[in-house]
C-alpha cells in the first residue's frame, strides 16, 4: 500500500505556493545571451536525433550518415611495422551522433566497458574512432535500436550486445580490416 502525500505531494505544493516567483526567475535567465545560444544548440541537436530516430522507424528510408568528416591518420599494422593504412578518424561526440545515441550515454558505455573504448588519439588528445569501427558502431547501435524498438523496449546494451560487440571489433586488427594494410616504403629502401 502506497503512502500518501510524501515529497511529490509537498513540492507541487511548494510550486503552486511559488509558482510565480519561479517563473520570474526562469525568464530571466532565459534573457541571458550565452544560455539562448546553448538552449537553441541544444534543441538543434535533439531535433537532430529525433528525425534520425524517426527514419529509423521507417524503413524504406536509409539513414544518412552525419555532414562531419573526420581527420585522416596512418595507422600503423599491429605485428608488422612496413605495412600501414591510411584511415578517416573520427572523434567520440561524432560516433554518437552517427549512432543516434546522446554523447553522453555514448561515453558512459566506453567508461563501464559496454562498448570497445577508441585505440587512438589525436595529437590534441581527442579519442578517435577509425572510420570503420564508426561504421561498425553505428550500424550495429542502430539495428539493436530497431530490434528493440519493434518489441517496444528502449536502447540498452545488455552482456548479449557486449559480447556481439565484442566478436565484430575483433574482426579488426588496430581498427582496420587486415586487407586494407598496404606495405610502406622506408627511408632505407628508397
Amino acid at each position: 500500500m502506497a503512502s500518501s502525500g510524501g515529497r511529490s505531494d509537498y513540492f507541487k505544493e511548494y510550486y503552486a505556493r511559488n509558482r510565480e516567483r519561479i517563473l520570474a526567475k526562469k525568464r530571466e535567465i532565459y534573457k541571458d545571451p550565452v544560455i539562448k545560444k546553448r538552449i537553441k544548440k541544444q534543441k538543434e541537436k535533439d531535433r537532430t536525433r529525433d528525425r534520425r530516430i524517426k527514419l529509423l522507424k521507417d524503413k524504406t528510408k536509409e539513414v544518412k550518415a552525419v555532414g562531419k568528416s573526420g581527420s585522416l591518420m596512418r595507422v600503423i599494422h599491429p605485428t608488422d611495422p612496413s605495412r600501414s593504412a591510411v584511415v578517416e578518424m573520427f572523434r567520440v561526440g561524432i560516433v554518437a551522433e552517427k549512432s543516434t545515441v546522446p554523447k553522453k550515454t555514448f561515453l558512459s558505455w566506453i567508461a563501464n566497458n559496454k562498448i570497445p573504448a577508441p585505440l587512438y588519439r589525436t595529437g590534441r588528445g581527442w579519442r578517435v574512432y577509425t572510420q570503420y569501427e564508426t561504421e561498425l558502431l553505428s550500424e550495429y547501435l542502430i539495428w539493436l535500436r530497431r530490434s528493440l524498438w519493434m518489441r517496444g523496449y528502449r536502447l540498452r546494451i545488455d552482456a548479449e550486445s557486449i559480447a556481439d560487440l565484442t566478436e565484430k571489433f575483433s574482426s579488426l586488427l588496430g581498427g582496420v580490416p587486415e586487407e586494407k594494410y598496404i606495405k610502406t616504403e622506408t627511408e632505407e629502401e628508397s
